[in-house]
């Protein structure tokens, strides 16, 4: 059995997967630079001219500030290639201060609910979150 961060690498490994599918060309690479911010991940495809890169560092922050942004912008901005850049967050984070530039994920797995990071699951039987409870009629 694994722990808790393996199982969540797990979940955020099949969710870059989904939306950098290998249909579309895009193979999985070693990043070009390993940072200092959450888990990088990298991808490239081949285009008619070219390839194209995707760098995408998942954070697992409930808010995005304007540091983390500068140091993605030190460590990953490239222009000499077709390089794009891309944040993972959980759902519902603050991610008010990135720029349109950088490309915002949000994760399907996990979230905020009341300030506390969650895993969002989709078990018939499981716990309903307060942000997913069908709102009061009157009656």
């Amino acid at each position: 059995m694994g722990s808790s961060g393996d199982t969540m690498r797990e979940f955020e490994r099949k969710e870059l997967h989904q939306v950098f599918h290998v249909s579309d060309g895009w193979k999985p690479v070693p990043p070009v630079s390993p940072g200092t911010l959450g888990k990088i991940h990298a991808f490239r495809r081949d285009l008619w001219v070219g390839s194209e890169l995707a760098t995408v560092i998942v954070l697992y922050e409930s808010v995005v500030n304007g540091e983390t942004i500068a140091a993605i912008r030190s460590q990953y901005l490239d222009n000499t290639t077709k390089n794009r850049i891309f944040l993972m967050v959980p759902k519902h984070a603050d991610v008010s201060s990135v720029p349109r530039d950088i490309g915002v994920i949000s994760m399907s797995s996990f979230g905020y609910n009341d300030g506390k990071l969650v895993w969002l699951t989709k078990k018939k039987n499981a716990k309903m979150f307060a942000g997913e409870l069908p709102a009061p009629t009157a009656s």
